[in-house]
């Protein structure tokens, strides 16, 4: 094992303290932590917890969204985090980044880790992830006001560089803004992106993909299996790119534990957010926060969205009504009804009568698994463990007590349980 010089182990050191406090913080620049500027009590960073809140709109005059996907507790409020609280501390207490949030930008907020009460079974001989040095992390997208992506950043970002991302996302708004057809605003788009990466980069990123980075979006929205396959391909060119960067300062374990420190850091500036929005400009952003959001923290995505207090009153209704309850919980996309319209709230069908049939006595809601955890916490549940497949029917009596939670519908063994849960 090749002997490294001190100095090498020790920015190896700072490195991994950057994933917390930003490189910036660590060797003096301009992150501002420990020196933000004193703010009024009416100088505050605007924004809302979900894109429902935000007042999404179309028209040319409507503000472009900023959206703040933070690691940390899905079921808790933005800013819990340790990133999270160093970003409301620093950048989020800058005067410029506080008139940014209340004149330029719709600013949402949202945190979609992990939660206690909600786990998922790991597949057969696999263990619990300890690396944390992407864990803790938060995603920024700037969007139009119908929420399709301009650009993003991955990271810490001190003020100067989240206001840097936002002015080149209200150039690439505006420039798209000037065209007439929307083939021509997401070629734009696409063109300003590729010309931020290098020509070597760009060239292996297209023979990953295997169609050139060019495929039209009308062909590409809607396609999740497509995203899924532009952001591998990113992330293995931005691996390639650091491990050039890096690899006459670290070599083997050492520079893999940098390049997976360092692939999402806000001030170490890679072609990923780049080639993912060159390959797919004007993306919607319900299609690109799921994957990117695991790729950059390494962890589950869980969203709860804006039903989650009306989820809350349905379940406190059934509960005074005494009514058996089904949950389904779908990992799916899902066209979600609202919860206010009491009727058709689980979209799954059953196949076998007999369950329809038991259906009818029950309060049944399909929801997220995000929504699920949402309404743990909130009502008070006790934490659940999901089988890894991507439908589970949870089973609760007329008393609110977890019966038992299925991984199938098919056989007696669903009948079974609903005839339990409805005694």
């Amino acid at each position: 094992m090749p002997i490294f010089p001190q100095w090498r182990t020790a920015l190896f050191g700072l490195a991994f303290l950057g994933r917390v406090v930003g490189l910036g913080c660590v060797v003096g620049s301009s992150c501002g932590l420990g020196t933000a500027p004193r703010v009024r009590a009416d100088e505050t960073f605007q924004w809302s917890t979900s894109l429902g809140t935000a007042s999404l709109g179309t028209g040319q005059h409507e503000k472009p969204l900023l959206i703040v996907d933070l690691a940390g507790d899905v079921t808790a409020e933005p800013f819990t985090s340790r990133l999270g609280r160093l970003l409301e501390a620093t950048t989020f207490r800058d005067p410029r980044v506080i008139k940014l949030s209340q004149q330029r930008f719709k600013v949402v907020c949202r945190q979609h880790g992990p939660t206690p009460v909600l786990q998922r079974h790991l597949p057969k001989g696999q263990r619990k992830s300890s690396d944390s040095s992407r864990a803790d992390n938060v995603v920024f997208y700037f969007c139009t006001p119908d929420a399709r992506v301009l650009h993003m950043a991955t990271g810490f970002l001190p003020p100067a560089e989240l206001l840097a991302a936002a002015n080149r996302a209200e150039r690439l708004l505006r420039e798209s803004q000037l065209l007439s057809d929307a083939g021509s605003r997401r070629q734009a788009v696409r063109d300003l992106h590729f010309t931020c990466v290098d020509g070597n980069h760009l060239a292996e990123f297209r023979r990953r993909l295997g169609d050139g980075g060019e495929r039209r979006n009308d062909t590409a929205d809607g396609d999740r299996d497509y995203v899924l396959r532009v952001i591998e391909a990113a992330s293995e060119v931005q691996r390639r790119e650091l491990r050039m960067r890096y690899g006459d300062q670290w070599q083997g374990t050492e520079l893999e534990q940098m390049i997976a420190t360092l692939s999402h850091h806000g001030e170490v500036a890679t072609s990923f957010p780049h080639l993912v929005l060159g390959a797919l400009p004007l993306v919607q952003l319900d299609l690109l926060d799921q994957p990117c959001f695991e790729t950059v923290t390494g962890q589950p995505c869980l969203s709860i969205g804006s039903r989650r207090k009306a989820i809350h009153g349905w379940y406190v209704t059934a509960r005074r009504q005494r009514q058996p309850i089904l949950i389904v919980v779908d990992d799916r996309p899902f066209a979600a009804p609202l919860v206010n319209e009491l009727s058709d709230l689980v979209i799954w069908q059953p196949r076998s009568r007999e369950v329809r049939r038991r259906l009818e006595n029950f309060a049944a809601i399909q929801v997220t698994p995000g929504e699920l955890a949402g309404l743990i916490h909130d009502a008070g549940l006790a934490p659940v463990t999901l089988s890894r497949s991507p439908l589970n029917w949870l089973l609760y009596d007329r008393d609110g007590k977890f019966v038992e939670a299925l991984v199938s519908e098919h056989g007696r063994r669903l009948p079974e349980v609903m005839d339990v849960a409805a005694r």
